[in-house]
């Protein structure tokens, strides 16, 4: 067997789109001619023979190249070659795919073949010579370079637009980069990089639009974005790049980033020392903590009822209304803290040792982290039902954008407050710690209780108020960066205690004062009218019609004649 496979052209020019596909999409394509002749000692006068022809058959991945008939990189056909006659030969179309990353290795083409094996009589199969070489063939790539080979010469600058970054900045960090190619196309051309650990890819963004699509790409700390296939010679590009620092470490207070181009096609060694941009820049540490408070009702009424037996208060209903201190520790940032931890003194007694705002359960927003001293509920009453209003304009206020704002008191400066924290025997002592809150992050702790209302009647207490503190501090930090931290901050909840101002009952009219009303209006009512019709206010007056009008003229002017009369000589 003898066989050959070459394409026509040889060589291919991508900008040139000469074959139409289905959908109007114009491609790049060649013809592949693969051409077998039939010899050999006591073999058939005919043989059939199964041949496969393969485009890029050593490209790794998706090909290159397809077949137009079944649009796949390998097509089989079967052909029937006489004994000693000439070469036979198959033709088939192929075209080059949109988009494709490689555009300088040579396309190849390989034929295989393999004879029909029915055997026919007495006659012997036909046996390949398995020296034999292979066809094979390649299409080259047309980049108008001398030789068809390209030298490119690319060169970087990068600055960073920020001398130093803080951990957990949503800023990150921006670079300007420009990239230059100074020499002939450059093949793959991409921008690549080893980012110290704790750096992400934000964006990319291109300084102005061009021709050339910039694609990035980030995973397990490298960066690589393509910036051209080919970039052109004589060409720049800028962009800015956006990393975030949200992970960094914060071992090191100054990182180093190198930053790296190249291409597929090599470039002289000479030309590479521009290849590369180092930029430092110092890393820092901050994070402000603020404790925040609520009042949930802001002031507590009650009604002025006899006390309840003591030995009737079962439920936690039948202690008094729901009270809800709401304390958020919240985390300004941007950097994240650590352990933090929060004390809050509770009234839970009165300073002569009576319940005041009995606790019944403290929640957070992260879980179990808090122990009471002397724990939650010491009578062990049955729980009562959520009052979902309450907690409903808890959460409505945390959620709101202005920061929790504690309400000042407002009864008088003369009233005693039921219980002072500072004194300690009357307070219960409630110590929440979590590991760490994140940069804008908050710690939200909620403390359910009820006012113990007899109390407050058997005391016949008229006005008052109790008050919650609690104290927020930072005991380490996540990082072995010193860091720039506001450690510590407290705040009060004062909740007013008040009785319910009774409303007037203005009670029923009597019969005798309407109908003593209705009549005093009547005979008011007809001396108006009696004072009116005496002042001729009901007297009408008539208007003369126009005919008496012209009469009383002509009377007139009689008068005038007489009195001319009488007046003459």
């Amino acid at each position: 067997m003898t066989s050959s496979v070459e394409s026509e052209p040889t060589g291919v020019d991508l900008d040139i789109k000469d074959l139409q596909l289905e959908g109007g999409t114009g491609v790049t394509s060649f013809k592949v001619k693969g051409c077998l002749r039939y010899t050999g000692i006591g073999l058939l006068d005919t043989q059939e023979f199964t041949v496969t022809m393969t485009l890029d058959p050593n490209q790794p991945g998706e090909s290159r190249t397809v077949f137009r008939k079944n649009e796949l990189s390998e097509i089989q056909t079967s052909v029937t070659l006489n004994h000693g006659a000439d070469y036979a030969c198959i033709e088939e179309t192929a075209y080059i795919q949109t988009h494709i990353a490689d555009k300088l290795t040579p396309i190849g083409i390989s034929m295989m073949f393999s004879p029909n094996n029915k055997q026919i009589g007495s006659s012997l199969r036909p046996i390949i010579d398995q020296n034999a070489e292979l066809p094979s063939s390649q299409v080259y790539f047309l980049n108008s370079c001398e030789n068809n080979v390209c030298i490119p010469d690319l060169s970087i600058i990068a600055v960073s637009q920020l001398d130093t970054v803080t951990i957990g900045d949503k800023e990150g960090l921006a670079i300007n980069i420009t990239v230059e190619n100074k020499g002939e196309k450059a093949f793959k051309s991409v921008l690549k990089s080893d980012l110290p650990s704790g750096f992400g890819l934000i964006n990319v963004r291109q300084s102005k639009i061009t021709d050339i699509f910039i694609d990035c790409g980030f995973d397990d700390n490298k960066l690589e974005c393509d910036i051209g296939n080919p970039l052109p010679a004589k060409r720049k590009i800028s962009m800015v790049l956006y990393l975030s620092v949200d992970d960094l470490n914060g071992d090191d207070d100054m990182l180093s980033l190198i930053l790296t181009v190249e291409s597929q096609n090599t470039e002289n060694q000479t030309t590479r020392n521009d290849n590369n941009a180092q930029i430092d820049v110092k890393v820092k540490v901050a994070a402000t903590i603020e404790l925040k408070g609520i009042s949930v009702p802001e002031q507590v009424t009650f009604s002025e009822d006899p006390p309840k037996d003591e030995s009737k208060i079962i439920r936690e209903e039948d202690i008094g209304p729901l009270l809800v201190h709401t304390y958020e520790v919240l985390n300004h940032g941007p950097s994240r803290v650590g352990v933090t931890e929060v004390e809050i003194q509770w009234p839970m007694k009165t300073t002569s040792g009576e319940y005041l705002f009995y606790l019944t359960e403290v929640t957070t927003n992260m879980g179990h982290i808090c122990s009471v001293a002397g724990g939650v509920d010491p009578e062990n009453l049955t729980a009562s039902i959520p009052i979902l209003n309450v907690h409903e304009e808890v959460s409505n206020r945390l959620t709101r954008d202005v920061a929790l704002e504690v309400a000042e008191p407002i009864v008088s400066p003369s009233v005693i407050p039921l219980s002072e924290c500072s004194e300690g025997s009357s307070c219960v002592n409630i110590t929440c710690r979590t590991n760490t809150i994140i940069g804008t992050g908050s710690l939200v702790i909620s403390l359910n209780s009820r006012l113990w209302l007899n109390t407050i009647l058997k005391n016949n207490i008229k006005e008052s108020f109790a008050t919650s503190s609690a104290f927020a501090r930072v005991l380490s930090m996540p990082y072995a960066i010193a860091p720039d931290v506001v450690r510590q901050s407290s705040q009060q909840i004062t909740t007013d205690i008040n009785p319910v101002i009774p409303t007037t009952d203005s009670g029923t009219v009597e019969i005798w004062i309407i109908i003593l009303a209705i009549i005093g209006g009547l005979l008011l009512l007809l001396l108006i009218a009696a004072i009116l019709y005496k002042v001729g206010f009901f007297k009408r007056k008539t208007i003369p019609n126009e005919n008496e009008t012209d009469g009383e003229a002509g009377d007139g002017g009689d008068d005038s004649d007489d009195g001319c009369k009488n007046g003459a000589f």
